[in-house]
């Protein structure tokens, strides 16, 4: 059993259908939003169990190796990398997403989660 919607003169008209293709009206608009609001949130907490399974990432990682990728911040070479400012790290990151641990998410390692004071030549 499924939901469809489709527009009909500025309203929307919702659906149940079978498995044999007749469908059946909902009657009321509370159905509609009690089964859209169970379905986000069963969505958002598939999403935080996948979060939890990301473990850390550690230097010799070969996409950490590619990035010049350091758990802690304060044992970047200033010279090798110029771009790098005392006080850059991870958490102040425009794509770091906080976690748990003082570690987080990053979109350059998907799955992985990277240490909070940590850093990468991919800072911005």
């Amino acid at each position: 059993m499924f939901w469809t919607a489709s527009a009909y003169h500025g309203r929307v008209r919702t659906m149940w259908r079978d498995s044999d293709g007749k469908g059946k009206k909902m009657t009321n608009r509370r159905v509609f939003i009690l089964t859209t609001c169970a379905g986000l949130a069963a969505a958002t907490l598939g999403g935080m169990a996948r979060a939890e399974d990301r473990v850390p990432l550690k230097e010799d990682e070969a996409l950490a190796k590619e990035f010049n990728y350091v758990i802690d911040a304060a044992k970047v070479d200033g010279h090798k990398f110029p771009d790098f400012k005392p006080g850059d790290r991870c958490s102040k990151c425009q794509i770091y997403e906080d976690g748990p641990n003082n570690m987080g998410g990053c979109a350059i390692f998907p799955g992985k989660l990277v240490a909070a004071g940590g850093w990468c030549t991919s800072f911005g």
